[in-house]
């Protein structure tokens, strides 16, 4: 993390498909995928129910370890699993998932737990925090039982990153660049670049090439996002934002949806959208809820550009279980910034504009300072861990 401060402050003292178009519904996923539910503890002498827990186990990126016995029911070297032999209806079973807090914390992992028990007919009967336990300062115990209460499992939710290895502990970090669209050959020019580092693109939805080059990019299998103009305060680019999307009083849901509908279709297909100028609207909480309503309709995440300190884009999206995460700009880099972002955001994202030659200029200094051995440069959507199953 610290390193990371480092590299990019470096920078600033030296120069510095699977989303639909708006044309039909789609529901957001609730189930494990296809991959999750073809795991080897699914031949495994367990029950049906403990099959579900390793399953949630596998979609909160629970490492497997390196030596799995397929015929073992403890499949997980990094579950602690003991069962106590002597106890009878129900038969009682202690699990003890190991998390790391830069994945995924605590109260997530109840969630999801608790909804993938409940869908297979298990029921939680206690949850509760508790304290000093064994060496763990703090974590969560759920009492689950399946169907029909013969088996009792006590599941304890813990931080330990000890079972993560040196690669799984690796920082994710990603790459936005914003407000393209209207220069061709800036893109296309530097497309192996982009793909070969995982870098995802915002289009403007009005961009004289946001298309054919959002077209290009799906092609190259380059991850891609709608950027839309939100009001900024009076005092703040006055003039360019003409078009922007504007606070009305009252809200006028129909005006707000039919614009960023008429800006997406466009541009065709996206996985994402964030926003530029804004620091006026992503402060009004009725106006953001349109917004985030209307990711929830085309099932994209969402990434708050942070115009303003007092945006309520990012805390908007994980109420409403949308994908999300808040972004540090590359022209709010300072080392104060810095730390503070990195320390909060466990899926951080710098976003940047890509303009100008200037622009390109900044992103090359910024690949080439990042030590892929201590970071990795990862699509949106990959940070995201898009793969987990949402919270219904």
């Amino acid at each position: 993390m610290l390193l990371f401060a480092i590299l990019l402050l470096t920078i600033l003292f030296s120069g510095c498909e699977s989303s639909n178009i708006p044309q039909t519904e789609t529901n957001l996923p609730t189930e494990l995928t296809k991959k999750q539910i073809e795991q080897p503890w699914h031949s495994a002498d367990i029950d049906t129910l403990e099959k579900v827990i390793y399953d949630v186990a596998f979609a909160l990126k629970i490492p497997y370890g390196k030596n799995i016995n397929k015929f073992s029911p403890n499949i997980y070297p990094n579950i602690i699993r003991y069962e106590d032999k002597s106890t009878n209806n129900p038969r009682q079973v202690y699990l003890r998932f190991m998390l790391n807090k830069e994945i995924v914390d605590l109260t997530y992992a109840n969630i999801i737990l608790k909804q993938e028990v409940e869908k297979n007919k298990g029921k939680l009967v206690t949850c509760k925090t508790f304290a000093k336990w064994k060496d763990y300062l703090v974590g969560q115990k759920l009492i689950i039982r399946n169907h029909d209460n013969s088996i009792e499992y006590i599941v304890r939710l813990v931080y330990d990153k000890s079972p993560y290895t040196d690669a799984e502990q690796s920082q994710e970090i990603a790459l936005v660049l914003t407000e393209i669209g209207n220069d061709k050959n800036l893109v296309l020019d530097n497309l192996d670049l982009i793909k070969s580092n995982n870098i995802s693109l915002a289009f403007y939805g009005d961009g004289s090439f946001s298309n054919s080059l959002n077209k290009t990019a799906i092609e190259n299998n380059i991850e891609t996002l709608l950027t839309i103009p939100l009001e900024a305060y009076p005092s703040r680019h006055s003039f360019d934002q003409l078009n922007a999307i504007k606070v009305q009083n009252p809200i006028n849901s129909t005006y707000i949806f039919d614009s960023i509908r008429s800006l997406h279709q466009n541009i065709g297909s996206v996985k994402g959208l964030t926003h530029y100028w804004g620091d006026f609207a992503t402060s009004e909480v009725d106006f953001m809820e349109e917004i985030i309503s209307y990711c929830a309709k085309y099932n994209l995440f969402y990434i708050d550009a942070m115009t303003t300190s007092k945006s309520k884009g990012f805390k908007l999206a994980l109420h409403n279980q949308i994908m999300s995460s808040w972004a540090l700009s590359y022209n709010q880099v300072t080392p104060k910034n810095l730390t503070s972002y990195l320390k909060k955001n466990s899926n951080p994202v710098l976003i940047m504009p890509f303009k100008t030659n200037e622009d390109v200029k900044n992103l090359k200094k910024i690949i080439s300072l990042i030590d892929k051995k201590h970071f990795r440069i990862v699509y949106v959507s990959d940070l995201l861990n898009t793969d987990l199953p949402i919270i219904e």
